[in-house]
């Protein structure tokens, strides 16, 4: 059912409960308190918001302006609450793809990197990968619970959306958490039946690339980039692949193969200027 559009928007029960809901997930992404996570993120009233977040079974009445606001911060697609409201920049923001064309990448994936304050270590993580059709695009979900190389433990969790450049096959991962963005770029994706573990019933979909993030490698916060292999899942949920995130030693029986993947990455998926300039360095002082 297509909703009246004027100088004020009333939202019924379903278009009300989608643009609750989406208010709810968004603002768990943010650390902010809810009066700055108002002013400052979606730009609108708290009392309007408080609004938009209570359960009521009366219609919500929004002015446009205010509603095209949450639309804008929330990346909800109008056409999710039956609004004929064009919002062009929230699909082209994502690359303008059709995220049915990639549905094979749905699913749950490994994600192994380097350890950010030796690099002796392997993390692994759980990515999972889904559409949303509210937004029109795919989305994903991160979280890893590890061992740091200090010895403490660190769990962690991301979401955020997955930007397409169909001409150049990159898919990137872009999470915003408190103002601290987390990127991952990895290449289109590539099919084989090796899997790292055969008990773990793996192989399948391989995504290679790199990470930006924040790691204390130095004892403070500091822009920090790693390679990155993920490796698709078979017939494993999301909640049984959780617990089988954790830190890989060298002395770990997974260790060889699951370098051996990072190497690749670093070798032929990603440029790291700091690896081709001691490679050069290496060939320069061995003449």
């Amino acid at each position: 059912m297509q909703v009246p559009v004027g100088p004020t928007i009333a939202l019924e029960s379903a278009p009300r409960a989608i643009l609750r809901h989406a208010l709810i997930k968004h603002r768990l992404r943010h650390e902010l308190n809810e009066a700055e996570y108002v002013k400052s993120v979606l730009k609108i009233a708290l009392n309007t918001y408080k609004k938009c977040v209570a359960v009521e079974d009366a219609a919500l009445i929004l002015k446009r302006g205010t509603l095209m606001s949450l639309l804008k911060a929330t990346r909800l697609a109008p056409v999710a609450l039956g609004l004929d409201i064009e919002m062009p920049s929230i699909v082209e923001q994502f690359g303008n793809y059709d995220p049915h064309n990639f549905a094979y990448l749905v699913g749950t994936y490994f994600l192994h990197r380097r350890s950010f304050q030796s690099a002796n270590n392997i993390v692994r993580g759980v990515l999972e990968i889904h559409i949303d059709e509210q937004k029109r695009c795919l989305c994903f979900e991160e979280y890893n619970n590890y061992l740091s190389d200090g010895g403490m433990p660190d769990q962690n969790r991301y979401t955020g959306d997955i930007h397409v450049d169909e001409e150049r096959s990159v898919f990137s991962f872009l999470a915003l958490v408190a103002g601290k963005p987390r990127l991952m770029t990895t290449q289109g994706a590539v099919w084989d039946n090796i899997g790292t573990a055969a008990s773990l019933d793996r192989g399948g979909i391989r995504l290679r690339g790199a990470l930006l993030a924040h790691g204390r490698g130095r004892g403070v916060s500091q822009p920090t980039i790693t390679a990155v292999a993920l490796e698709s899942l078979h017939n494993r949920e999301w909640k049984q692949a959780r617990t089988k995130c954790r830190t890989i030693t060298p002395d770990d029986a997974e260790f060889a193969l699951a370098e051996r993947e990072l190497i690749y990455a670093e070798d032929l998926s990603t440029v790291m200027t700091p690896m081709i300039h001691v490679r050069r360095s290496i060939q320069q002082t061995s003449r």
